[in-house]
């Protein structure tokens, strides 16, 4: 997983999921994780912004208009030209 993002592992039981849903982008934000959902899945999850302190027990907590299809991140750390 990302540094400083921790999956529960241990236990595929508690592994957070998005049912029928692959684009979705995951970030560290305050003391937990937070999602955005893409354009696909069950429509009381697609197009939002969810959040979990626990990074496990997600709550919505913005819709997402006219977001990206996959969202991807911008990194620039990770963009070193020579």
């Amino acid at each position: 997983m990302l540094k400083g993002l921790r999956a529960p592992t241990s236990n595929p039981k508690r592994i957070p999921s998005f049912p029928r849903n692959h684009a979705v982008l995951a970030w560290p934000q305050g003391k937990g994780v937070a999602v955005m959902i893409g354009t696909t899945g069950p429509a009381g999850i697609r197009n939002s912004v969810q959040y979990a302190e626990d990074g496990i027990h997600f709550t919505k907590t913005h819709d997402v208009v006219d977001g990206p299809r996959a969202g991807g991140s911008y990194r620039p750390h990770a963009l070193y030209l020579h």
